[in-house]
């Protein structure tokens, strides 16, 4: 302002600096004009009241002061003196008097007309209009709320960026109404008379201030507050009318800032709950356009369009309601409560009634009220499903066979809904197979196989041809020792029994399980042609490969020969203890993925070890875009799940991949199995620690050979036991042996082997016995679980109080007990534990028994699953081989006095130290 600005003309050296604009950076340069002559007259307003303003100008003509009064015409941008026929100094102030309320007029009338005489001519003063004042009586207040949208800014500290966002807001004004004239409560408008004008009478109302304190108390108490407070760190502007914000409202409380999803749930409740008990206690409501949480309702009927695309391959599903009888899609905003993590829909907590109504955000921004019975296994199913997928341009959603599981759920959601299902009965009868497995068409085992096949695995192999038979892929997850191994051979030898001459099926395994396979391949399905890729001569084989029915490899291996494998067609590639592929980001995965392959199949018993994302790998990897993007399964499943534990994500997640996950623990199939599982799990011994054993192998046949020749068997005990004790360590761990070349070799494959098996084991919910016979031995693994963080409990000749780790073993709070051979054979009742593992093979089967017996015994009611770590190729392996021949060979090893078994001979020897 220039009001009274020094020097006088001031304004005029700015117009001439050329720098003056109109109203705008960009309005008009103001330009000097000459001066105009104009007059002084009173206007009546609709109150009654009276105001001095400035006589007719010309079009786009305003007056303003600075100091003197002048015109300026906002278009042109010239500007001018203006001469109102007073002198300056009294046009000045008349030009700033208030307004004359009607019962002022009259007073003021009087003073004017006597000071106007004193002026010199020609100057004259107007003077008000005379009124005639009519006191209406008792006259009562009508609450007056008007609901409106306004925007806000967010600052700080006071001050708002230019470029910060405006966002909407719900605003409520509260006047009140005297006969239909509007009046802001006391705060704003403290006037205790009102008044109106109609053909020069003034009607005057007294106001009512008690029944105006008691209108504003009920509003109050509806959880509504004073919008000022925001003023001074949010600036709220968008009034369809001039009026203060003291006069306005907006939902919540002092810590519920603007715009918080906290609003908007208080705003539904508002317009649902609270404007009908104000209407009905005389308030007018009356709701602006621009209010943004305007609430429809649906009518009653719903509908759902599902139309089969080609094939079989994929459908669209739009869902919706009649809104004042126009069809309305209700996906868009359905989809994005889903996404909108503050959505009723996520609060697991909150009470869902037959009367309770979900509100969701339409794309005009108005609400639409629905049921939330009625919406709830909608949502659940769309999460599930759709949760991270994209509209269509027709606002239909798209999805695969592979989700036709949830189909079903669809079907009973619109029996719900009283809507006929309108889907493809294919549809239907996949989703059935895909659910629950009804309708999965049994398959003859082939001939090939080997093996009598439990009822457990038939239904496995069942599953895993019906995937294929789909272009599915899966994930068999059983137990450790269910056999999935044999499912999956009895699987390949399905596939060849139907296409001999088709693609091999490379099986990708840990290092230590590579001749596993060979090995129960040439068990269970003989007729198969395998080779395995492993070591250092394995690119010599690689022209073999299509030769073969399976082809086995290594983990590290199908990184190193990336190139070789890349270029390779396969009819299945098989990754057995598939949690090797469980970060995305590693080389090794992104290799696998790249992998030609018609189909996919991962064997673990671990899907997931540590968190979700493990599962998002594996299924990257069988049906890529099954869970989304990683980005998008991160914000649809695994933040809701391990960040705000949503059980109802959770079960969607669950729902979503049960179809292409085939689990059995072993509790669920005990009733098909014997009570006690002996398994042999074959290692393969790496490069390092299988020199070091053909080493002391070739050097201890010589030994051992030379003292039968100079002393014969019975006087050799010691020399024979000594070269096989050696042998054995190497098997265990080259550390335990006392010389330097043993020294040098850092890892044990067996040991390596066991600390898999232990964590997946204990993530299953195992309770393990752990033997071994020696205790430097266990000493060792000790270590390392230590390491690991896991824990455990021992018991060595060198311990003497057993009750302790006895008692904190048998109830549950340590899930893995380490024993030596020889201190816990006998004497421990230890039934807790349902899993036995022997580290090192004994030779005496009866020793070894005894151990198994401490778990195998009266009182345990739980399936035994007995595993021995066999080093393969090694004396190991031939031992175990000769327990079932010649038990009482081993048993003589350690006891000459064993009675009239068979005693040890040169040709034992000869076979316990001979290669393979």
């Amino acid at each position: 302002s220039l009001e009274g600005a020094t020097p006088k003309d001031l304004l005029e050296k700015i117009i001439q600096a050329k720098r003056c604009h109109c109203n705008t950076y960009d309005g008009p340069l103001v330009t000097l004009g000459d001066p105009k002559k104009s007059s002084l007259s009173w206007t009546v307003l609709q109150d009654g009241s009276q105001k001095i303003t400035c006589g007719t100008l010309e079009e786009n003509e305003e007056t303003f002061v600075d100091t003197s009064p002048k015109y300026i015409n906002t278009k042109t941008g010239v500007c001018g003196a203006l001469d109102l026929g007073v002198p300056e100094k009294l046009a000045l102030a008349l030009l700033k008097a208030p307004t004359l309320s009607p019962l002022e007029a009259d007073q003021i009338k009087e003073k004017l007309a006597q000071y106007s005489q004193s002026l010199p001519a020609p100057s004259s003063l107007p003077l008000p209009q005379k009124t005639e004042i009519i006191e209406a009586q008792n006259i009562k207040p009508v609450p007056h709320l008007t609901l409106y949208g306004a925007e806000f800014t967010r600052s700080y500290y006071g001050y708002a960026s230019q470029d910060a966002p405006q966002e909407p807001i719900g605003m409520a004004n509260l006047s009140f109404l005297y006969l239909d004239q509007p009046v802001a409560r006391y705060e704003t408008d403290s006037r205790p008379t009102l008044t109106s004008y109609d053909e020069g009478k003034v009607k005057a109302i007294q106001r009512d201030f008690n029944a105006e304190k008691k209108y504003l108390s009920q509003l109050r108490r509806q959880e509504l507050i004073e919008a000022n407070y925001y003023k001074a760190s949010y600036n709220i502007k968008g009034h369809e009318w001039d009026s203060p914000i003291w006069d306005d409202f907006t939902a919540g409380s002092k810590k519920h800032k603007p715009g918080s999803r906290t609003q908007s749930d208080t705003w539904d409740h508002f317009m649902e709950q609270v404007i009908p008990k104000l209407q009905k206690k005389g308030w007018k409501i009356t709701i602006l356009d621009s209010f943004p949480h305007q609430i429809l309702t649906a009518d009653e009927g719903w509908y759902t369009d599902i139309e089969e695309g080609s094939g079989i391959d994929w459908f669209s599903f739009e869902l919706g309601v009649n809104v004042d009888g126009k069809k309305t899609n209700l996906l868009p905003i359905l989809l994005q409560a889903l996404h909108d993590q503050n959505h009723a829909f996520h609060d697991e907590t909150a009470k869902i009634t037959p009367e309770t109504l979900w509100h969701f955000t339409m794309a005009d921004g108005t609400k639409l009220a629905l049921p939330a019975q009625r919406v709830q296994k909608m949502m659940s199913f769309l999460n599930g499903i759709f949760s991270y997928k994209e509209l269509g341009e027709d606002g239909t959603l798209m999805f695969s066979a592979m989700e036709a599981a949830q189909a079903l759920d669809m079907q009973e959601i619109t029996e719900d809904l009283n809507t006929e299902w309108q889907g493809s009965q294919k549809l239907l009868e996949l989703g059935q197979k895909l659910k629950n497995f009804k309708g999965i068409e049994p398959v003859s085992v082939p001939k090939t196989v080997k093996a009598d096949l439990r009822p457990y695995q038939q239904e496995g192999l069942n599953w895993l041809q019906f995937l294929r038979d789909y272009n599915f892929s899966g994930i068999l997850a059983d137990d450790m020792g269910l056999g999935k191994t044999l499912q999956a051979l009895s699987h390949i030898a399905s596939i060849k029994s139907s296409d001999d001459r088709g693609k091999p099926v490379l099986i990708i395994t840990p290092t230590s399980v590579a001749y596993n396979w060979q090995f129960e391949a040439e068990k269970f399905t003989p007729s198969l042609k395998v080779l395995v890729l492993h070591g250092p001569d394995r690119k010599e084989n690689f022209e073999k490969v299509p030769d073969h029915d399976i082809v086995v490899t290594t983990y590290p291996f199908i990184s190193r020969d990336e190139k070789f494998f890349l270029e390779q067609e396969f009819d299945t590639v098989i990754l057995d203890e598939a949690q090797y592929i469980k970060n995305a980001q590693t080389k090794l995965n992104k290799t696998i993925c790249q992998l030609k392959t018609d189909h996919r199949l991962s064997l673990t018993g671990t899907p997931i070890e540590n968190h979700l994302s493990e599962l998002w790998a594996q299924f990257n990897f069988l049906m890529p875009g099954f869970l989304g993007s990683k980005k998008e399964f991160k914000k649809s499943f695994r933040d809701l799940i391990e960040k705000h534990q949503s059980t109802d994500i959770q079960k969607a997640l669950a729902r979503r991949v049960k179809s292409f996950v085939l689990r059995r623990d072993k509790n669920q199939v005990m009733a098909e199995l014997p009570s006690k599982t002996v398994i042999v799990r074959n290692i393969e011994l790496d490069k390092g620690q299988r020199d070091l054993y053909e080493s002391i192998r070739i050097s201890m046949h010589k030994k051992v050979a030379a003292a039968i020749a100079q002393k014969g068997l019975a006087k050799s005990h010691i020399t024979v036991l000594d070269a096989l004790l050696k042998l054995r360590q190497t098997c265990c761990d080259p550390s335990l042996l006392k010389i330097k070349s043993a020294q040098d070799i850092n890892k044990s494959a067996k040991l390596e082997t066991l600390l898999d098996m232990l964590e997946e084991m204990i993530e299953e919910g195992r309770k393990i016995l752990l033997f071994s016979q020696f205790t430097s031995m266990i000493k060792i693994i000790a270590e390392r679980l230590a390491k690991k963080g896991i824990k455990h409990v021992k018991i060595t000749g060198n311990i003497k109080d057993r009750k302790t780790p006895v008692e904190a073993f048998q109830k549950g709070y340590i899930p893995l007990f380490i024993i030596s051979l020889k201190a816990g054979g006998t004497g421990l009742n230890l039934t807790a534990a349902d899993t036995v593992i022997h580290y090192d093979p004994w030779w005496n089967p009866a020793a070894e028994e005894q151990a198994t017996d401490r778990a195998y015994r009266m009182g345990q009611d739980k399936p035994v699953f007995v595993y021995k770590l066999i080093a393969s190729g090694t004396v190991e392996e031939k031992i175990l081989e000769m327990q079932d021949k010649k038990r009482a060979v081993a048993k003589s090893i350690f006891d000459e006095n064993a009675g009239t078994g068979h005693k040890l001979s040169a040709d034992d020897i000869n076979t316990l130290f001979n290669p393979l």
